[in-house]
């Protein structure tokens, strides 16, 4: 009888202790993949960018907003995901009433997001960066996190 209490008292400690462990896990992965908004903003001269997203796993969907002096303003959709630490996302917008879409990319450096600039190429009605292209992230945008309204 003692070696059955025994053998149950340590069956149930491990028990006890396997069933912890995969509890916390679960917890600390739902917390990292858990949907996040996000919004950054970047002013230069007179022109601005407003970007809303929301981030599941590095997945993203969002509105985007370009307000410019001299040209068109356009208002958008975007969705699209992180690769590492860039941000590939299509763009999709009206301009003067006709449906557009172009890919954009973003370098998240810290909490800011600096847009870039690269080659694309359109096969099959879709425009895309061009792959091993180089793309120049120091002459876009530099958008700073901002609170979401």
């Amino acid at each position: 009888m003692k070696k059955l209490f025994f053998i149950s008292s340590i069956m149930s400690s491990v028990l006890l202790a396997c069933n912890q462990n995969p509890k916390q896990t679960q917890q600390a992965t739902t917390e990292d993949h858990s949907m996040h908004d996000q919004c950054y903003q970047a002013i230069t001269n007179a022109d601005t960018l407003d970007m809303h997203i929301h981030n599941h796993d590095g997945k993203v969907q969002g509105s985007l907003a370009f307000r410019f002096k001299e040209k068109q303003n356009t208002q958008g959709d975007i969705s699209g995901e992180f690769r590492g630490d860039t941000l590939f996302v299509d763009y999709s917008f009206d301009l003067n009433g006709t449906p557009s879409k172009n890919p954009l990319v973003f370098l998240k450096q810290g909490e800011e997001l600096s847009q870039g600039y690269g080659e694309i190429e359109t096969y099959l009605g879709k425009t895309y960066f061009k792959p091993g292209a180089q793309i120049d992230f120091g002459k876009g945008f530099n958008l700073k996190p901002t609170n979401c309204k």
